[in-house]
C-alpha cells in the first residue's frame, strides 16, 4: 500500500497495536519480546506473529503500556480511518478545483484569435481541417458535445501534452501561443449570443411577432406557435452564421422532429404538418392548426415525406434580415444578470 502522507503509516500502526491488546484495561504487553507477561503460553506465539506484522511497517511499536478499553479502540479506529481518507482525498479535490479555475488569459481578444488561426493553420489543420470541420482528427468547430464542453485548461493541456494512445502529439510551443490557439478554437465554437451582432433588436422583435409572421409557427418564451422549433434558446445553441443560413435557406438543415409530411386516409381526408413520431406501424402528425393527429399506417392510403422545410423562403430586405438576426442572436433561457447595486447612506439602490 502506498500512502500519500507518512501519517497514514502512523495511523495504521496504531490500529495494529490496538489489535495486540486482549481487550482489558489492566493488562500490559511487550511487543518486542514476542510474549505477554501476564498470560504466558499459547498466546505468545500469536502475539509474536502480530508483532512481526507491525514491524513490517518500518516503525517501532509504542513502548510497553496499558491497553485501551474496547470502546476506545473502536472510536480510535473510526477516527483514524476518517482522518486517513480525508488526507488521501483532499489533494485530489484541490487539483480538480485548480484545473477548473484556470481561464484563458487572452479570452476573446481579436488579435489573439487571429494569431491562433495562423498557428492552427500550420500545426493542426492537416488533421482537424482548415476550419475545424474534422478529418483524420475529430471535429473542432460547432462541436456541441466536444470542445464546447471542455474547460480552457483542458483544451490547453490537450494541445501541450497530446493524448496518449492516439495520433494527437504534444506540441512544445510557448504557453502564450497555446493560449492563442485556445482562443481561436473557442471562436470556432462561439454561439450567436457570444458575438456582437449589429442590427436593431427592437425592430427585429417587432418583425418576428408582427409583419414577418414568424411567431405563427415559432415560439419564444411562451409566445408563438408550435409547428416550428422553439427559438427561446437559439442564441446559445447556434452560431450567428448558422442562424443566418437558416433564414436565407430554411430547407438547408431541417431540425429533427420538424420534417414536413402529408397523408391521405382511406376515407379521403388529407392532413399536412410535421411528423413527430413515425414508425413502421403508426405516425403522429402536428398539423398546421397545432392539433395532434395519430394514424395507423394500415388506415392510410398515402404518406408523402418532403425534403423541403415547411418554412417558406422569407422575403426580407437586407436591413430587415440584419435586425431579425440581431434579435434572434440574443435569445437565451439563462436568467438575465442582476442589475448592479449602489450603496448610498447605508442603503442599497438599484441605478
Amino acid at each position: 500500500m502506498v500512502f500519500r502522507y507518512p501519517i497514514g503509516t502512523m495511523l495504521l500502526r496504531e490500529v495494529f497495536q490496538a489489535a495486540l491488546c486482549d481487550g482489558t484495561s489492566n493488562k500490559t504487553y511487550a511487543p518486542f519480546e514476542g510474549r505477554q507477561r501476564s498470560r504466558p503460553g499459547a498466546r505468545a506465539g500469536r502475539l509474536g506473529a502480530s508483532t512481526q506484522a507491525v514491524s513490517i511497517l518500518g516503525h517501532p511499536p509504542r513502548p510497553e503500556g496499558r491497553c485501551p478499553r474496547p470502546g476506545m479502540i473502536l472510536r480510535g479506529m473510526i477516527l483514524a480511518a476518517s482522518i486517513f481518507l480525508s488526507l488521501q482525498l483532499w489533494p485530489l479535490a484541490q487539483e480538480k478545483e485548480e484545473s477548473k479555475e484556470v481561464k484563458n488569459p487572452l479570452g476573446k481578444d481579436k488579435a489573439a484569435i487571429a494569431a491562433g488561426r495562423e498557428i492552427y493553420g500550420s500545426t493542426c489543420a492537416a488533421c482537424h481541417g482548415t476550419t475545424g470541420q474534422g478529418g483524420r482528427g475529430p471535429r473542432l468547430a460547432d462541436a456541441v458535445r466536444g470542445v464546447r464542453d471542455m474547460s480552457d485548461k483542458k483544451v490547453f493541456d490537450v494541445i501541450k501534452e497530446g493524448v496518449k494512445g492516439t495520433q494527437m502529439p504534444p506540441f512544445s510551443l510557448p504557453d502564450t501561443q497555446i493560449w492563442q490557439m485556445v482562443s481561436f478554437i473557442r471562436s470556432l465554437n462561439a454561439t450567436a449570443i457570444d458575438e456582437d451582432i449589429p442590427g436593431n433588436v427592437a425592430a427585429g422583435e417587432a418583425l418576428f411577432f408582427g409583419s414577418g409572421k414568424c411567431s405563427e409557427c415559432h415560439m419564444i418564451h411562451g409566445h408563438g406557435g408550435l409547428i416550428g422549433p422553439d427559438l427561446s434558446n437559439l442564441g446559445v445553441e447556434r452560431s450567428a452564421k448558422k442562424i443566418e443560413e437558416a433564414l436565407k435557406d430554411p430547407s438547408a438543415t431541417i431540425v429533427p422532429g420538424f420534417a414536413w409530411v402529408s397523408v391521405v386516409t382511406r376515407d379521403g381526408r388529407s392532413i399536412s404538418g410535421v411528423a413527430k413520431n413515425n414508425s413502421h406501424h403508426s405516425i403522429q402528425i402536428l398539423d398546421l392548426k397545432g392539433n395532434f393527429n395519430f394514424f395507423l399506417k394500415r388506415d392510410l392510403k398515402e404518406v408523402v415525406h418532403y425534403k423541403k422545410s415547411l418554412m417558406p423562403q422569407p422575403s426580407l430586405s437586407d436591413r430587415e434580415l440584419q435586425d431579425l438576426l440581431a434579435f434572434l442572436s440574443r435569445q437565451s433561457m439563462a436568467p438575465p444578470p442582476e442589475p448592479a447595486k449602489k450603496i448610498e447612506h447605508g442603503k442599497e439602490n438599484t441605478p
